[in-house]
């Protein structure tokens, strides 16, 4: 049996990617600002399909499929209201997008004027030649954002996926991530305990592990707290160059790699070039959104020095703790050979 592949027919997908603690919440906070962008949500079942791929779990076909059927319902629904989340605390509520009134006036498609539905009609039935949804996402330019993980770490895999997709990579100092994973309690992941953790486990000698472990599942399990941040951190850093040769061609088109330390210092000028990345422009909303986000900051870079000398204390193994300094020297020199220059 072959699985039909659909078109993508909702905008382009942006994916604000890269590691835990890297930065992204400040550009989830601002990209709803940029003209023609749709709220943010998680990208969660781009992420479990990805896990169902890389653990060989479900078929590439299957994921193809699902994953295109997916975005599409989700861009229709967008433009209709559905699924819309009203928490005013997430960064993922319409509170904290640009005009919040333009999803409360979605609610009123296909209302046709009539105040309330009687309560076994309210289904209503429109022609795809008619949908005025359908027209709008054929015509008019949108793109949804969305915020994802490791992407690039598995781009193999998700490239092969053939969706409509930009990534906004953001990346930052190795050395500062597993400090400030650190710091935020996530060296001691309790898959399979708590329920609210987006991450799936998988089952290694009857321990739950975080599933982008299992190719270093061994080393996991022996290190202590400090070692298995950064063994995270490392090995995701050391697969995304692996694959710099999918991603260099695609940098510029497909892909915007963008430093933590460029985007918090120089915001306005980085968001600028985000919007030109992504076919669009700034509005008048979008200072309003760089300040609620704490942007422009200043960074004291000297910390980070006082933040490996704690590290060179807790992590025993010292061959990781080399590997982790060798990946902060390619950072500041070149971003890892993934800087273009102008």
């Amino acid at each position: 049996m072959e699985l039909n592949n659909p078109k993508n027919i909702s905008g382009v997908n942006v994916f604000i990617d890269g590691l835990a603690r890297c930065g992204k919440s400040s550009i989830c906070q601002t990209i709803v600002s940029l003209k023609n962008s749709e709220h943010i949500d998680m990208a969660t079942n781009l992420e479990y399909i990805m896990t169902g791929l890389v653990s060989k779990k479900i078929s590439p076909d299957f994921a193809k499929t699902y994953l295109k059927t997916y975005f599409n319902q989700t861009g229709y629904n967008k433009l209709i209201g559905r699924g819309v989340n009203f928490r005013p605390t997430d960064f993922t509520g319409i509170a904290n997008f640009r005009e919040p009134k333009i999803y409360h006036d979605r609610l009123k498609i296909f209302s046709y004027g009539k105040k309330k539905y009687h309560y076994k009609k309210t289904h209503i039935k429109v022609n795809n030649l008619t949908d005025p949804v359908l027209k709008a996402l054929n015509k008019k330019y949108f793109f949804f954002p969305f915020q994802s993980h490791y992407l690039l770490s598995y781009f193999k895999e998700f490239k092969n996926l053939d969706l409509n997709y930009k990534i906004i990579e953001l990346l930052r100092n190795p050395i500062d991530v597993v400090f400030s994973m650190i710091s935020r309690g996530m060296h001691n992941f309790n898959t399979g305990k708590d329920i609210r953790l987006l991450t799936l486990s998988i089952l290694y000698k009857k321990r739950n592990v975080p599933w982008f472990v299992h190719d270093y599942v061994e080393d996991y399990l022996k290190s202590n707290n400090h070692e298995r941040v950064t063994l995270i951190v490392v090995n995701n850093l050391e697969k995304m160059i692996a694959h710099s040769n999918l991603i260099k061609p695609l940098i510029g088109k497909k892909i915007f790699i963008l430093p933590f330390e460029k985007f918090v210092t120089n915001t306005k000028k980085e968001m600028q070039n985000i919007a030109k990345f992504l076919k669009t422009k700034t509005t008048k909303y979008t200072d309003v959104f760089i300040k609620n986000a704490n942007c422009p900051r200043t960074l004291d870079l000297e910390k980070t020095s006082e933040k490996l000398e704690f590290l060179s204390k807790k992590i025993k193994n010292k061959d990781l703790l080399k590997r982790l300094i060798k990946l902060e020297n390619q950072y500041k020199k070149n971003l890892y050979k993934f800087e273009i220059k102008k």
